[in-house]
């Protein structure tokens, strides 16, 4: 059996077709059918089918009729629903890449900073190295359990990175407390130096 669909396929039992749809067109596609040496005008049936996304549909056809049967029902949601997560996920992306940036650079020694800025920049390809060995070797097959997997591992990196920030201490808090230590010892220096001068004029 041949199927003209802009293109021309031939059927087999067993065999499934693979509608590919251009950039933009229409989701209604009008399937002829016929014998093997029909062409586009001679095919004595027609059949129109709505092309819907993520829906799989087998078409029963015998002398005389044609069914169709659903087996995977379309997709209910519409994909403008990624737009608020896509613009969360840009958001925060943005908002922790600058702030990062700017702590790491701030923190670092004068001689330092380009090291840190490199420093950045390779834990984000470590990350994406993680990604793609749990995504590309499939070591995980549930998609769900995928997610909860990376859920899981975003707890443990909050609660590392929660004991790190309760200890750290600013670089400008270190450099205060290093001024003060100076004074302190310069203080000190000179109480000695006039308790010195003052036993020497005794």
């Amino acid at each position: 059996m041949q199927v003209i669909c802009d293109y021309y396929y031939s059927l087999f039992v067993g065999k499934h077709l693979d509608i590919q749809p251009a950039l933009i067109s229409s989701p209604e596609y009008l399937l002829k059918f016929g014998p093997g040496d029909c062409s586009v005008d001679q095919c004595p049936y027609n059949f129109t089918i709505v092309a819907q996304t993520g829906a799989a549909h087998v078409l029963h056809i015998t002398d005389g009729t044609t069914e169709i049967y659903t087996v995977v029902r379309p997709n209910t949601v519409n994909m403008l629903w990624q737009l608020p997560q896509f613009f969360v996920m840009t958001l925060g992306e943005v908002l922790f890449s600058v702030t990062g940036l700017e702590f790491s650079y701030s923190q670092a020694p004068p001689n330092m900073k380009s090291v840190l800025q490199a420093m950045w920049l390779m834990t984000v390809f470590l990350g994406n190295v993680i990604d793609m060995l749990i995504s590309g070797s499939h070591i995980v097959a549930e998609p769900a359990t995928e997610f909860f997997v990376y859920a899981f591992m975003m707890i443990v990196v909050i609660g590392i990175f929660i004991m790190l920030a309760v200890r750290y201490t600013y670089a400008e808090d270190r450099n205060m407390q290093m001024k003060f230590t100076e004074k302190q010892s310069q203080g000190i220096g000179l109480e000695h130096g006039n308790s010195s001068t003052a036993s020497s004029y005794d």
